[in-house]
């Protein structure tokens, strides 16, 4: 999610975000995907963000969006990005085990949404968005709100947190770096 959804003053959150983003060097892409609590809507998948909220972000070059779940590369590597909706139905299955695992667990059945009409309301379609095809090299979620990086078969798994702190957060206001040429990765905290 790039803001929270209490419902208040969406528009301005989006405004505040874009004012903040606007410090990130200008060569630095930015690549969002929306979550449950974007302008969006709570259907997955989702195709993107609706245009008033991507309006908000019309100053910054390198600010690029993206549908929830997308395939992107970077420097060619394939990497997988997935709000992650479905880790609350994956956890309750799998006995509250870490963000990273449950992702092992996606990898390894190849699917990110195997149950239906549980904690993720799907949006029918021809194809299944879900299904896990071609192997990322890359695979990152965020809905969890858990800082973890893991490894599965040359996947580096990554979970990111937000921002915001909470009491159930792990890793809150961190971001993960990742170095694309061996994908080594590292926690870099920004908590004051």
């Amino acid at each position: 999610d790039l803001i929270d959804g209490d419902g208040n003053d969406l528009m301005g959150k989006y405004t505040g975000l874009a004012r903040h983003l606007g410090r990130i060097p200008g060569d630095a892409a930015i690549l969002a995907i929306p979550g449950e609590n974007d302008t969006s809507g709570i259907l997955e998948p989702q195709a993107g963000f609706l245009d008033e909220a991507v309006q908000a972000f019309s100053e910054l070059d390198n600010f690029h969006t993206g549908s929830n779940p997308c395939m992107v590369r970077l420097n060619s590597l394939p990497v997988l990005l997935y709000h992650g909706k479905s880790l609350e139905d994956w956890r309750h299955n799998l006995n509250d085990a870490g963000a990273c695992d449950l992702m092992r667990e996606m990898l390894i059945r190849r699917h990110m949404a195997p149950t239906y009409g549980s904690s993720v309301p799907l949006s029918p379609g021809a194809s299944d968005p879900f299904i896990i095809g071609d192997t990322p090299r890359i695979f990152q979620t965020g809905h969890e709100h858990e800082c973890c990086s893991s490894e599965y078969r040359g996947v580096l798994l990554l979970s990111t947190p937000s921002w915001m702190a909470s009491e159930r957060e792990s890793g809150a206001a961190s971001a993960i770096v990742v170095n694309l040429s061996n994908l080594e990765s590292r926690r870099i905290s920004f908590a004051p």
